[in-house]
């Protein structure tokens, strides 16, 4: 079926996540985890969990490492 629908030039999608699965990886992003981190942990794409993170309400962090602040 998946053949039939690239040649006939139809864009393939994968299947959306669960509630449980978006939750999850937003709770673990949130608590500093990198999205690829959260992606290897649920066995999901990076992208998943960046869309997951978004459709839960929060926002990504910029790429690269950040400085801590030292007071």
């Amino acid at each position: 079926m998946w053949q039939m629908a690239f040649q006939a030039g139809l864009v393939a999608r994968r299947p959306e996540l669960g509630d449980e699965v978006r939750a999850e990886a937003a709770r673990l992003y949130e608590s500093g985890l990198t999205l690829v981190q959260v992606a290897e942990r649920l066995g999901i794409s990076d992208e998943g969990v960046r869309a997951a993170v978004v459709s839960q309400g929060g926002t990504i962090r910029p790429r690269g490492r950040r400085r801590l602040m030292v007071g």
